[in-house]
């Protein structure tokens, strides 16, 4: 990336935060340039059209805009169509849920630069991060990190096919329709139901579902 004048797109759908992070950046990165947006059209519009981007500073929840033709809807899916465009940017993502599934989630589809829990970001924090990011370190905020411990204790959850059936079983759908969705016999997605209630300690899918939100899973 741009070192020394780095271009920067900063996109956060509540207008105070945004002015306060531009601002940050202006004062501590002078030769840099900034665009911001409030809105996924319009930071998809600034990615079509700019030559480069350095440095994308995306929150997850977007939750207000959504782009009917490329069914972007957060920032996850956001950070991927950026790193489509433009696989050298670095990516900072920060998120206000603290769910285990959703920042596990984010960590293992996007593998951003950086990762943040918004109740961890100070002045202090963003401006580290982003100076780790323009080295080439990645940088996991406490909050991300502690998460991310939480998953490792149950390593079974760090298996991407358990945690989309934990997703769909949470979502309400029936087994037989999970086995159609996940492309697998029922007598397999029964097993991983049983490794599953073994390693929370229940007996039913209705103590499955509540262990693993009490825990913080979802």
């Amino acid at each position: 990336m741009n070192l020394y004048n780095p271009v920067f797109l900063v996109i956060d759908d509540h207008p105070m935060i945004l002015t306060s992070y531009i601002r940050l950046l202006r004062e501590n990165f002078l030769e840099s340039t900034f665009y911001s947006s409030e809105t996924i059209p319009k930071a998809i519009e600034y990615i079509d059209e700019l030559p480069s981007i350095d440095m994308l500073i995306i929150d997850y929840n977007l939750a207000k805009n959504f782009d009917v033709n490329l069914r972007i809807s957060d920032g996850q899916k956001l950070a991927l169509y950026a790193q489509e465009k433009f696989p050298k940017a670095k990516i900072i993502m920060i998120t206000g849920h603290e769910e285990a599934l959703l920042i596990y989630s984010i960590h293992k589809k996007i593998r951003p630069d950086a990762l943040l829990m918004k109740a961890d970001v100070t002045d202090e924090l963003l401006i580290e991060t982003i100076r780790q990011c323009m080295i080439g370190q990645v940088f996991y905020s406490v909050g991300v990190k502690n998460v991310l411990s939480l998953l490792a204790k149950r390593q079974l959850m760090q298996q991407e096919q358990y945690i989309e059936i934990l997703m769909l079983l949470d979502k309400g759908y029936k087994v037989q329709e999970i086995c159609e969705i996940v492309f697998k016999s029922q007598s397999t997605v029964q097993r991983m139901l049983t490794t599953m209630k073994k390693e929370f300690g229940v007996s039913d899918l209705s103590e499955l579902l509540k262990q693993v939100k009490l825990q913080g899973f979802i």
